[in-house]
């Protein structure tokens, strides 16, 4: 039974308490909340609202307990989410966010949102919510942010670094409803470049790559995306044509998205570095990169959503991974990020949901979709996904990228 079932009106209480003010929660609120505390640290995540990474200062400051009851309460009464990431707490997506790895992964099967696709679609979509430039020996975050608000159906990354030429890229149009996942961070594949409602977009650095973009509560809105395809025509993806992009690597790209904490890689991640490196076709990042796939990819790893009996005390998400040969999205994501890292090859971490199950232009995604991958940035190119994941339950676009000409 939910525990506000007993008072009154509970949702629109909550509603105009936060709308007032958040940090003097009604007596009501707090016992109800108080008596879910229990319940409340069992959860695995939710996505907190945006709202919450904002004023996470103010609530623990002198009302620092009032500020776990409100924490509390977004988890039960207010956006009833289930996990996006597999990790412990932190919001997703803008000021703040963060992901702690976790030991365990069971997601609901439940409805977490509905695409409609404005076109029938053929290729399979990876739905990006967050990316993150901050890799942690056992967790990863967004470094400090910038916030750029955009009206309607503007050129939403007009200016910003992670703005892309439209050659080579197809144009997709798709409408999210949410479902249990209500998170107001807008979900799209690849580079979304207008959204039909008023956005907030969180970036990384002077540039701005962005780490999150922010619908500021509405529900239902439609996003026009740019994706890049495979093949060999201008500004599409092959591995010659990757190859070619070499490393001349924007300066920003290499302070952000090229540093390795101290404490991420020991004994065992670096024998896996070095057979990256062996089998490699050659020094060029995308050679690491395929070399990096079929590895994480072969039968010496085991997906294993419970890896509480592995004595990883001590060790890094990535030196566990690479003793043990056992985990989930977040291990095999942290793995090739902080690797290619090290190896000269500028690589974020996303999360998001994988592709789901379409019918016509109807797609359907689920909680257990929920997923944590690799971006890589090649000059010219920008960010392409690739997903490292062992399981059989993924299509990367670029797990069999033609080799070109």
């Amino acid at each position: 039974m939910r525990v506000h079932e007993n008072v009154p009106d509970y949702d629109e209480l909550v509603a105009d308490w936060l709308e007032r003010d958040p940090e003097l929660a009604p007596p009501t609120i707090l016992d109800v909340v108080a008596a879910a505390v229990p319940s409340i640290s069992q959860r695995r995540r939710a996505v907190l609202p945006s709202w919450m990474g904002e004023r996470r200062h103010a609530l623990i400051g002198a009302l620092a307990i009032a500020g776990i009851l409100v924490v509390g309460l977004a988890l039960i009464g207010l956006t009833r989410n289930d996990a996006l990431s597999v990790g412990g707490p932190g919001p997703i997506g803008g000021a703040d966010a963060s992901t702690t790895v976790g030991r365990q992964w069971n997601p609901s099967g439940e409805l977490a949102f509905t695409i409609n696709l404005k076109t029938p679609a053929s290729d399979p979509y990876y739905w990006r919510v967050a990316t993150y430039d901050v890799i942690e020996p056992t967790g990863w975050r967004s470094g400090p942010s910038t916030f750029t608000d955009r009206p309607a159906n503007s050129n939403l990354l007009a200016g910003m670094a992670d703005d892309v030429d439209d050659t080579g890229r197809k144009s997709v149009t798709f409408t999210v409803v949410p479902a249990t996942f209500r998170a107001s961070l807008v979900i799209s594949p690849a580079t979304p470049v207008r959204v039909d409602v008023a956005t907030r977009v969180s970036t990384i650095g002077r540039n701005g790559y962005v780490a999150s973009i922010d619908t500021a509560g509405a529900s239902t809105y439609t996003v026009t995306a740019l994706v890049g395809q495979t093949g060999d025509r201008a500004g599409q993806w092959n591995v010659d044509a990757l190859r070619r992009a070499g490393t001349s690597y924007p300066t920003e790209i290499k302070d952000l998205y090229l540093k390795v904490a101290p404490g991420s890689i020991g004994p065992n991640a670096q024998a896996l570095q070095q057979r990256v490196r062996a089998a490699a076709a050659g020094s060029a990042p995308i050679d690491l990169v395929e070399a990096m796939m079929r590895e994480l990819r072969s039968t010496a790893y085991t997906y294993n959503t419970d890896v509480t009996n592995l004595d990883c005390e001590g060790l890094s998400t990535v030196e566990c991974f690479a003793t043990y040969k056992q985990g989930f999205c977040q291990y095999y994501a942290a793995t090739m990020a902080v690797l290619l890292r090290n190896m000269g090859v500028p690589t974020r971490i996303v999360e998001g949901f994988l592709p789901g199950q379409r019918n016509g232009t109807t797609e359907i995604i689920r909680n257990s979709n929920a997923l944590s991958w690799v971006e890589v940035y090649f000059p010219g190119y920008g960010w392409v996904t690739f997903d490292p994941t062992g399981a059989k339950i993924s299509a990367p676009p670029a797990e069999a990228l033609p080799s070109g000409q």
